[in-house]
C-alpha cells in the first residue's frame, strides 16, 4: 500500500519573533518581572478543551494582547515538572513570542537580559526549529 506524505507550510511564522529565556525561578514571578519590565500584563490561560494546545496540557502558558499595537505577547515554560515541550531546546525553561509588527526584538532582549532573575535571554530563528508546529498557539 502506498503511503501519502502531508506537507505542512509553516508561513504564518513570518511575523513572529521568538525569545529563549534561562530563568530558573517559577513561571508567575518571571511573569511579575516581565510585565514591569516590559509595560505588559501577561495573564496565566487556560489550556484545556482548545485542540490546538493539546501538546500544552500542563504547561504554564501566559498572554497579553496590546490594544494599541496588536502585538501578542505569549510566555510559555518549555521545561515543566522533569518534562520539555520542545526537545531540541532543553536548555532554554521558557520560550517567549512576539507577534506583531511594532515590536523591537533588540530592545525587548536588551531590557530582559537586565532583569536579575534571567540568566539568559537571546533569539532563537524559528525557520530553523524542527519542532516549531509546537509554536502554533490560536484557538
Amino acid at each position: 500500500m502506498k503511503t501519502e506524505k502531508l506537507h505542512i507550510s509553516f508561513d504564518g511564522f513570518t511575523d513572529f519573533k521568538l525569545i529563549g529565556i534561562s530563568c530558573n525561578e517559577k513561571d508567575y514571578r518571571l511573569c511579575w518581572a516581565l510585565n514591569h519590565a516590559l509595560g505588559i500584563d501577561l495573564v496565566r490561560m487556560e489550556n484545556e478543551g482548545i485542540a490546538s494546545r493539546a501538546h500544552l496540557e500542563n504547561f504554564p502558558f501566559f498572554e497579553y494582547t496590546n490594544e494599541e499595537n496588536g502585538c501578542i505577547y505569549r510566555l510559555l515554560a518549555n521545561r515543566f515538572e522533569a518534562r520539555t515541550l520542545m526537545k531540541e531546546l532543553k536548555t532554554i525553561d521558557f520560550l517567549f513570542l512576539i507577534q506583531g509588527e511594532d515590536a523591537n526584538l533588540h530592545e525587548i532582549i536588551t531590557k530582559l537580559n537586565k532583569i536579575d532573575l534571567i540568566f539568559l535571554a537571546t533569539e532563537i530563528e524559528i525557520d530553523n526549529l524542527k519542532e516549531r508546529d509546537l509554536l502554533f498557539l490560536d484557538e
